[in-house]
């Protein structure tokens, strides 16, 4: 995933999600299935936005009880849904708490959802709320 190599990524993420999900790790299987997301809306392989949303939101609890960087993950998917929904001022509010989320992560993710949110703010005006 890292490599961007999503497509040979997809599969592997399913199977660990598989295998965390029986062993009960849930807070593995979590990270998994975000991950797997990530490919998936990286290589523009959404079927089904409302459902993806709703398995985002279920992700977020169980990746934000660990108070760990992870929550990152789902808020930033969430953020793109909005975004492609037009709603940016919704998408910004989440990669606030995003960025927030992975303060002190020792990871590059924070200057990279900086440079995110910055483009958010830029389209802002542009999009009407509603």
């Amino acid at each position: 995933m890292l490599e961007g190599r999503f497509s040979e990524a997809i599969p592997l993420f399913e199977e660990a999600a598989r295998m965390f999900e029986q062993l009960n790790i849930t807070f593995q299987y979590a990270n998994s299935r975000a991950n797997y997301w990530i490919c998936r809306v990286n290589l523009d392989d959404i079927d089904n936005p409302e459902g993806l949303e709703a398995e985002l939101k279920t992700l977020l609890k169980i990746l934000s009880q660990s108070g760990q960087w992870h929550e990152r993950k789902p808020l930033i998917l969430l953020a793109q849904i909005e975004e492609r929904r037009g709603n940016i001022k919704e998408a910004i509010d989440l990669m606030e708490q995003a960025i927030k989320s992975c303060r002190g992560s020792n990871t590059l993710y924070p200057e990279q959802d900086v440079i995110y949110l910055g483009r958010l703010q830029g389209k802002e005006s542009n999009y009407p709320q509603g």
